[in-house]
């Protein structure tokens, strides 16, 4: 009895495993009027980017932001967005424990705010320029702050 459902089992599992689909091939010999055959050809080529954003910076440089080995589809864009930054009111500012110093971070001439988004349809670099806007007094410290950028894949007109 053992031995029958061993050999059912072993015939259910031989069974499971998937077959390949056998395809339509075309054979000619000597013997075929049509001696033309023809081959369905692909290729699928998924989209790719890295972008590299600098992990610090300090107030009134440059960091720029890069996007390399972008292979996008047609209508599709990698974009980078400013989204957010540690502080409450959403306003860039670094920070000590008794002060702050306010920013604005700017593309060319173009002041930039949360949610505005740099755009690459192919390999590129955007300066961006962290700032300073004059305040009536700035005490020594370690200032600190954060910004964050959300990279996305998405539609260019989005």
């Amino acid at each position: 009895m053992k031995k029958i459902i061993s050999f059912t089992l072993f015939l259910c599992l031989i069974t499971s495993f998937s077959l390949t689909a056998l395809a339509a091939d075309t054979t000619i010999d000597t013997d075929s009027t049509n001696k033309n055959a023809e081959t369905a050809v692909s290729a699928n080529v998924s989209p790719t980017y890295t972008v590299t954003i600098p992990e610090t910076v300090t107030l009134d440089e440059t960091a720029t932001i890069k996007a390399e080995n972008v292979l996008t589809n047609a209508d599709m864009a990698v974009k980078v967005a400013i989204t957010g930054t540690d502080k409450t009111d959403n306003a860039f500012a670094v920070t000590t424990d008794d002060a702050s110093i306010a920013y604005k971070i700017k593309n060319g001439t173009s002041v930039m705010g949360l949610n505005d988004t740099l755009s690459f349809e192919e390999d590129g670099n955007v300066d961006l320029t962290f700032e300073k806007i004059a305040e009536d007094q700035v005490f020594a410290g370690e200032y600190k702050g954060t910004v964050t950028f959300t990279v996305s894949y998405e539609n260019i007109n989005n």
